[in-house]
């Protein structure tokens, strides 16, 4: 991942000195319709895994907030200027408080102790985390994250 971070500064700087302005898109239609798509599945699996209380919805929830981020960006910056502010309200309003509340639970549901699966129908069960305090003591968490019995 470092390396990959250290080779996209020079790319960044290539792109964005050779990149034109303007570009005729192919299969604009379906790019946004198959983004979209994706977005409302993972949506729908995100929402469903929560309700069932499925390990799985810490890194679906995840997802769900990086790609509505993305969403928001992208319709933001391909946005005619007549339309921008439309999509600003849009990403201001919706897009990225919702993108925020999936990806900070997410790492709640992480921070919040160890998940593991419960023996009952493969449910989500987090146990008290245990972590540093003041003077190097160790003591339960306060925060305590019970999502199945």
């Amino acid at each position: 991942m470092i390396g990959g971070a250290v080779a996209l500064v020079p790319w960044v700087l290539y792109v964005s000195l050779t990149l034109p302005v303007q570009y005729e898109v192919h299969n604009w239609r379906y790019t946004w319709v198959g983004f979209d798509l994706f977005l409302a599945a993972l949506m729908a699996l995100t929402a469903y895994c929560g309700w069932r209380r499925k390990q799985v919805v810490m890194p679906l929830s995840f997802a769900t907030g990086v790609l509505l981020a993305c969403d928001a960006w992208f319709d933001v910056m391909t946005a005619a200027p007549a339309e921008r502010g439309g999509s600003l309200l849009s990403a201001g309003l919706l897009e990225w408080p919702l993108a925020f509340v999936m990806i900070a639970g997410s790492l709640r549901l992480l921070r919040g102790g160890t998940a593991q699966l419960s023996p009952r129908r493969g449910r989500l069960a987090v146990e008290p985390q245990y972590s540093c305090r003041l003077g190097g003591a160790d003591a339960p968490s306060l925060r305590r994250v019970r999502m199945a019995q």
